[in-house]
């Protein structure tokens, strides 16, 4: 990565890395605060952003169905996850 570039991944699409190497891999994950700047350098959000969007979250809350009617107990222990994610959303209203 040169000076100035910005790479990002969006990890709720279908992906994989295969290492075909004989040495270890590190994945390496930085949660980082954003500006405009780096705003600016990512695609914009389009329909295919919302309807990609709209499909993941039609998978959590079917999870979340599915847990809540097999181990009602696992759902109290999850909500603090799901706030937390709530917040994140919010908090960068992007």
């Amino acid at each position: 990565m040169k000076s100035g570039e910005l790479w990002a991944l969006n990890t709720s699409y279908l992906h994989a890395v295969e290492n075909k190497e004989q040495t270890d891999r590190v994945h390496l994950v930085v949660e980082v605060e954003t500006n405009e700047w780096c705003w600016s350098k990512l695609p914009k959000k389009n329909m295919k952003f919302y309807a990609h969007y709209a499909w993941f979250m039609m998978l959590v809350v079917g999870r979340a169905m599915r847990l809540a009617l097999t181990d009602p107990k696992a759902v109290q222990s999850r909500l603090g996850i799901g706030k937390f994610i709530a917040r994140r959303l919010l908090r960068h209203g992007r």
